[in-house]
């Protein structure tokens, strides 16, 4: 998939398999989230990829949860953040979802990336993760 919000936006058509990157930018930040936004809720219920996206622009998850609001989240999505540092030494990792329409989304810190350590994530798979459910 590729996405400019520079000239003409272009999208190449995406497979349910495909792992989709989103980096948001931070010159054109407004128009960035609205893409992302429009393009994420333009799912059907069936697609099954996984997306990430680079938060890095919004400087905290809390302004992420801000500006990113009505995205269409369901309780099976594979949505992820991260956030790096300025240095690029720390990349943060979470996973994103609602568990019901009405609800608030969810947002667990799922692992983390340093250049001496490499990827380190949760031990708990997806579903053991999301297992508590919360709706009462």
């Amino acid at each position: 998939m590729v996405v400019s919000s520079n000239s003409s936006d272009r999208i190449v058509r995406k497979k349910e398999e495909d792992l989709l990157v989103f980096i948001l930018d931070d010159k054109n930040l407004d128009k960035s989230i609205d893409i992302f936004v429009q393009l994420y809720n333009n799912r059907s219920r069936s697609d099954q990829e996984a997306w990430f996206l680079d938060i890095s622009p919004l400087r905290s998850v809390n302004e992420a949860r801000s500006k990113l609001a009505s995205l269409n989240l369901d309780l099976d999505d594979d949505l992820h953040w991260f956030i790096s540092d300025e240095n690029g030494i720390l990349v943060k990792l979470w996973e994103v979802y609602r568990i019901l329409d009405y609800r608030p989304m969810t947002i667990n810190s799922i692992g983390n990336w340093t250049s001496d350590q490499g990827l380190i994530l949760s031990k708990e798979e997806k579903w053991q993760r999301r297992r508590d459910m919360q709706v009462m």
